[in-house]
């Protein structure tokens, strides 16, 4: 189940939206320390995987249109 939410949480082809909610699933998924314990560290390169997502997001940066951000100053 995490493959898959990288694989979607890394994909460009899913919704914004889709992508974050797997994202946060596999955050959610390291924070459950108490109800999967261990669980995480059983995957190999998970850590590595999921902070090469999360960059991805960091640099998705979408051009908006600055015209009317313009107009307000």
């Amino acid at each position: 189940m995490p493959a898959v939410c990288v694989q979607v949480a890394q994909s460009p082809q899913f919704p914004e939206g889709i992508r974050q909610l797997a994202a946060e699933f596999l955050v959610c998924l390291c924070e459950a320390r108490e109800k999967a314990p261990g669980m995480m560290r059983k995957l190999p390169q998970y850590i590595s995987q999921l902070f090469s997502c999360m960059l991805l997001f960091l640099l998705d940066v979408t051009v908006r249109d600055l015209g009317s951000a313009n107009k307000l100053s």
